[in-house]
């Protein structure tokens, strides 16, 4: 190369520096580096991206936990206008008995790194237990939120900063956080209106995830502390639980009896099942597991949350879905599946997960209140990486369709307005 040629190499590299902070666009068009700037007045914003092919990028509108290597990912989202946030990297060191300088380099060591990435900003997910009276953390707290925005702001105008939060603000799970400070520092809430029954106060049995009401209580509770509904964003599960049941036939019943599992010195919480994506749901109910007997799909009204029985004539497909807590044990004896009677010795289920049906009535109610927008937990639930595994159950890719034509009804009429307008 001849020695002009390098000087133009080494200018390249020099505006690279000063535009993207330090690492070089990876996109064909830079442009694509930069924020997204249109803001839309409607969010979708969920988590993961592993399976981002399978999006619907007319709906979608801000994928948190990004993966942060995947340059595809990045040009394309930038191009339908969608924002990838970044995971906040541990803020408690920034504000637990952190000092000024400790929050300071937090900031800038954090903006550094969404600007090195070509990211659209940060959601904080702290979730530790807060004494009420620990009024000084809790400030720290929302300073570091408010802190990382402005200076989001200065360095790359249009990044988000959002912060999860509980399904209420009465404190759940130990978590009494100043709610009011948090949604001022933050572009939104993200209320995590699933895990609900994380402390069962009430009989130990199976329940629902995400049971709408409870969703509508905690949104309003919010609201009564003076957060406006355009700083909330719904968040909804796209899993659900099974439970082990202490029960002895399967039917119909609605009552599952499960073991005592304590969360947060409450003897009886949602750690007694275990999580499964909507997928391995889907792949129980829909009878495609061979030897899995299940009663059917049942609708509770009162929670408007599908449920299921079920059991297993052997344990091995089940277990390779993921369960880990009362295994199954392996039948001995039989050859015949029975919705009605299991076999001896073969312990029976219950799914409480959320489907389409479930979804658009909290899409819906979301609308209703005003909110902000509303997003899952999380967009990888649906359906698996593997395309042979997709066209092998089209069943399940028209369900993910219904899914994410659920969570459109929030953007319909959707009007997109530019940043500061």
């Amino acid at each position: 190369m001849s020695p002009s040629g390098v000087l133009v190499v080494l200018l390249c590299a020099l505006w690279c520096e000063k535009a993207f902070g330090g690492a070089p666009c990876p996109c064909k068009d830079s442009r694509l580096c930069e924020p997204v700037q249109r803001v839309p007045s409607k969010e979708v914003f969920g988590f993961g991206s592993a399976s981002w092919r399978q999006y619907d990028w007319d709906v979608v509108t801000t994928i948190a936990w990004a993966n942060e290597s995947d340059t595809e990912l990045l040009c394309h989202a930038h191009k339908h206008n969608v924002r990838l946030i970044s995971a906040a990297n541990r803020p408690e060191k920034a504000f637990l008995n952190g000092s000024e300088a400790a929050m300071v380099e937090w900031v800038r060591s954090t903006v550094a790194r969404l600007s090195s990435i070509h990211f659209d900003g940060v959601t904080f997910d702290y979730e530790a237990p807060m004494d009420p009276t620990d009024t000084h953390t809790q400030m720290k707290y929302a300073e570091l939120v408010k802190r990382t925005k402005e200076a989001l702001a200065k360095e790359r105008p249009g990044s988000q900063v959002s912060v999860c939060v509980p399904w209420s603000p009465y404190d759940i799970d130990q978590r009494s956080y100043d709610w009011r400070a948090l949604a001022d520092a933050a572009d939104f809430l993200y209320v995590m209106a699933y895990d609900i029954q994380s402390q069962i106060l009430s009989r130990c049995i199976a329940q629902p995830n995400s049971p709408i009401e409870a969703a509508r209580y905690g949104l309003n509770a919010y609201m009564r502390l003076s957060i406006p509904p355009s700083s909330l964003v719904l968040g909804v599960p796209f899993y659900g639980y099974v439970y082990g049941c202490f029960n002895t036939t399967i039917g119909d019943t609605p009552i599952c009896a499960i073991e005592e599992d304590p969360f947060r010195s409450v003897a009886c919480s949602d750690a007694a099942g275990s999580q499964w994506p909507f997928r391995d749901m889907y792949r129980v109910y829909s009878g495609e597991l061979a030897g899995v007997c299940v009663s059917g799909v049942h609708w509770d009204e009162a929670t408007q949350s599908p449920w299921f029985n079920f059991y297993s004539l052997t344990d091995t497909k089940l277990q390779q879905q993921g369960e880990n807590k009362m295994m199954f044990r392996r039948s001995l004896t039989p050859s015949s599946c029975s919705a009605t009677i299991q076999p001896q010795h073969i312990p029976v289920r219950q799914a409480w997960f959320d489907s389409p049906r479930s979804i658009r009535a909290k899409v819906r109610m979301a609308k209703d209140m005003g909110l902000r927008g509303v997003g899952p937990f999380a967009f990888d639930q649906l359906l698996p990486r593997d395309g042979a595994q997709i066209k092998a159950s089209p069943g399940l890719k028209d369900a993910a369709g219904e899914f994410w034509g659920a969570l459109g009804e929030i953007r319909q009429a959707d009007a997109m307005t530019a940043t500061g307008q």
